[in-house]
């Protein structure tokens, strides 16, 4: 090859060379000009399904008041009043609605004050305690919503007491029996002292009657002391875990229940000091929840 025809061979090829690199600057300063747009725009923002449900009702509500140990009582009337109510009870529902504190007659169980009697006569606290605890108020809402026979095998029941290690585990379980068998849940508040009532939710996420992948945002509670002023009141979760004592959910530290469930198999104390042993409550979150919807179909 002659000197001319190298020059021009090496002229051509830097040519060449000079337009990709120049066609490389202008691409990569185009992507880094898309990059910039993209990072100075936000994009929309994925919208997120919020499932809403709440089962109170107005006519289904009742104080416990001027009864001061009466909480359990008046919350299982609460509650199966709001079954009766909305027609949810199921199967071999039997209660109708009704609101009698302390009734004249003296045949009437269904007033208030015989409810808690029961409470008290079928509940698992020591000699000296007052009030009821949850297997009281289990067995209250399952005798007078579903009969005798419903009460005493756990085959049967529709309501049953649970207790969870997590406060997120109790909440997220009663949310599921709301959305799924539409009866209100019993709540042990103030550490175990006191009787609530949950009737909804709002959460996050897939729909609680299908799915578990939901996050809960909020919940309903009615409290039967007309001192709380909480009556279908929405408290946030956060609340429910670090608000007011008046609505914060809070492990179980009640000690005064050493007997055992005579009704569920095994023997173990309901709620007592570590020191005294194990039991089902002490340290938990503590509901009373339905596990089905009215007694099982041939009952």
């Amino acid at each position: 090859m002659d000197l001319i025809a190298a020059g021009a061979a090496s002229l051509g090829r830097g040519s060449l060379g000079g337009s990709r690199r120049r066609f490389r600057s202008w691409r990569v300063g185009v992507f880094a000009g898309l990059l910039l747009v993209a990072w100075l725009v936000p994009s929309p923002a994925v919208a997120t399904t919020t499932w809403t449900r709440n089962l109170f009702v107005s006519s289904a509500f009742l104080y416990q008041d001027p009864y001061p140990y009466d909480c359990v009582a008046a919350s299982a009337m609460v509650m199966l009043n709001v079954a009766a109510a909305r027609g949810t009870g199921g199967n071999g529902f039997a209660w109708t609605p009704y609101s009698v504190q302390d009734s004249a007659d003296p045949a009437d169980v269904r007033d208030m004050t015989s409810i808690q009697a029961f409470a008290r006569k079928y509940d698992t606290l020591n000699t000296a305690g007052k009030g009821s605890d949850a297997h009281g108020w289990r067995n209250a809402l399952n005798n007078f919503g579903w009969g005798w026979d419903s009460m005493k095998q756990a085959t049967t029941r529709v309501y049953e007491d649970r207790a969870y290690s997590t406060l997120k585990g109790a909440v997220r379980a009663a949310v599921k029996a709301i959305a799924r068998r539409s009866l209100p849940v019993g709540i042990l508040a103030r550490a175990g002292k006191h009787a609530q009532v949950m009737t909804g939710y709002v959460v996050t996420g897939a729909d609680p009657r299908k799915s578990n992948d939901f996050t809960v945002v909020a919940v309903y509670l009615s409290d039967v002391l007309k001192s709380s002023g909480i009556v279908n009141r929405k408290v946030s979760y956060t609340s429910l875990r670090e608000g007011s004592l008046l609505w914060r959910f809070r492990r179980y530290r009640e000690t005064d229940s050493p007997k055992d469930d005579p009704y569920t198999s095994g023997w173990i104390r309901s709620s007592v000091a570590p020191s005294v042993g194990p039991s089902e409550w002490y340290d938990k979150w503590t509901i009373v929840v339905p596990i089905r919807q009215g007694l099982p179909a041939g009952t």
